[in-house]
């Protein structure tokens, strides 16, 4: 139980950082917009989308390589930081070497000077201190948070400051800058390692990376292939719609699920060689994400008109339909991300690319062929062929490592909390529309808690006399609630 404890503790630390993250972006950006004009977050959007695709050719895996590893070794560190550095180098250069090409298609020539700073920001990245591996392995996760919440604290004082004397978008590329600068320089304050040059394990680590380096690529092709193709299809307030919900949609992956799946790889890879316990600890986090993530979109499938109104405004409405659609990319996306983890673990990161590059083909070759007249018949075909892909291969790969009987017990839980979740959204109709949208939306997020906690508690109860899985995840909740209690200064155990 030690070992989860502590994948979920880090998971929360990571996922309440990036929380923490975000509302100070979102207090800076309301201060921002105020100073600066639309003209200048476009010109920063462009900027930042160039450099997602430069930032997808200098991802090599090498941090999964070492996560993976039952034991490193300097020479391992030192390799992976080296080849980091060399491919940051080489993305610096050839973002410098094709910006007037980015000049010449966006109209503007400010964007010049713009993305010879941000590939100067490559290579700021890439002399940050690997050492910090050890502290990921360790799941030691405080120091380096202290780093991030640090630098974006920092950034945002920056750029305000900026904002109010240079009134220019140099205020928002000076807030980005100096994040990089203290992630990198805050490495060495919370790590004693010095890297030095060296390929001595390049052999070894490439073979391993290769294959992630073309799925990074495959799988940035991937994300953003559906935009270009809505751009060029369907109306600019489409485009705007579809980009934007999406966008929302993805909040739960991108700063719950995302963050608190990191600790999984090494968490795993500790454990790999005990079969049975890594079977079980499997399932423990798979049910435990899935009863994280299935209330959620639960919720937005169930509450989508009324999510759209409240956070877009009634002008929205026709697209309502879009968050209920996307929402059901966080299951696919939770459930094969966590699975081909199953694959790093293994070394057969080849199959990784495989998958990545069969979705491409197939769902991109359907939208492509499809005649599809609204924006929402091409979201729900997306999804649709994304969720049916993610759950086949996702099979594949438990039963290839655990067998029917592990993947049947995984998907009856599934099924017993998406029961909970139906009936918890049948609830939210008895909450009257005619409210202010605001409490209608506290209203139906407190009800549908109110009956989903309480039945996923009785769940526990029930079944944790019926299977380990569930009697581990009843003591790990145990467990969470007698330290929440402490911490909060009750000296009352709690009890069933």
């Amino acid at each position: 139980m030690a070992n989860v404890k502590k994948l979920f503790s880090a998971s929360m630390l990571l996922s309440g950082a990036e929380v923490f993250r975000k509302m100070v972006g979102l207090v800076s950006t309301l201060i921002l917009v105020r100073l600066l004009v639309p003209e200048d977050f476009g010109i920063i959007a462009i900027a930042l989308l160039v450099m997602g695709f430069f930032d997808a050719l200098k991802q090599l895996g090498g941090g999964a390589y070492l996560m993976r590893s039952k034991t490193i070794n300097d020479d391992m560190i030192n390799t992976t930081w080296t080849i980091s550095f060399i491919s940051n180098v080489f993305t610096s250069s050839m973002l410098i070497i094709f910006s007037p090409l980015f000049v010449s298609y966006y109209g503007d020539d400010r964007l010049q000077n713009i993305l010879y700073v941000c590939a100067s920001m490559f290579i700021v990245s890439g002399l940050a201190n690997p050492g910090i591996i050890h502290l990921k392995r360790a799941q030691n996760y405080v120091p380096i948070t202290k780093v991030s919440i640090a630098g974006k604290v920092l950034a945002v004082i920056i750029s305000v400051t900026l904002a109010f004397t240079l009134k220019n978008y140099w205020a928002l590329i000076a807030g980005q800058f100096t994040m990089a600068i203290v992630a990198s320089a805050g490495s060495y304050i919370i790590h004693s390692h010095r890297p030095k040059f060296t390929l001595v394990n390049f052999k070894a680590q490439w073979s391993f990376s290769s294959w992630l380096w073309l799925q990074s690529l495959m799988g940035y092709g991937k994300a953003q292939l559906d935009t270009i193709i809505v751009s060029s299809s369907f109306s600019s307030a489409s485009l705007g719609s579809y980009h934007t919900i999406k966008y929302l949609s993805s909040f739960p992956v991108t700063y719950f699920i995302g963050p608190a799946t990191q600790p999984l790889l090494v968490q795993l890879s500790e454990i790999r060689d005990n079969k049975s316990y890594f079977e079980q600890q499997f399932a423990v986090i798979m049910i435990a994400l899935f009863l994280f993530a299935a209330p959620i979109v639960g919720f937005m499938i169930g509450n989508h008109l009324l999510i759209t109104e409240v956070f877009l405004g009634g002008s929205w409405t026709e697209y309502s339909i879009l968050f209920a659609v996307f929402s059901i990319s966080l299951i696919s996306s939770t459930l094969l991300g966590n699975t081909i983890q199953l694959l790093i673990i293994d070394g057969n990161t080849r199959m990784c690319f495989i998958i990545e590059t069969f979705s491409f083909v197939a769902i991109y070759s359907a939208l492509l062929l499809l005649s599809l007249d609204s924006i929402q018949a091409f979201a729900i075909t997306k999804v649709a062929i994304e969720a049916t892909l993610a759950t086949l291969f996702s099979v594949v790969i438990i039963v290839k490592y655990f067998g029917w009987k592990t993947l049947l017990q995984i998907f009856f839980q599934f099924a017993l909390i998406s029961i909970i979740v139906v009936l918890a959204s049948i609830t939210n109709a008895v909450v009257p529309s005619t409210l202010p949208l605001l409490v209608e939306a506290l209203l139906c997020g407190l009800l549908f808690l109110c009956v989903y906690l309480p039945l996923t508690y009785t769940m526990l109860i029930v079944m944790k006399k019926r299977s380990r899985v569930w009697k581990y995840l009843f003591n790990l909740f145990h467990k969470f609630m007698q330290t929440l209690q402490l911490r909060l200064g009750r000296n009352k155990p709690f009890v069933e």
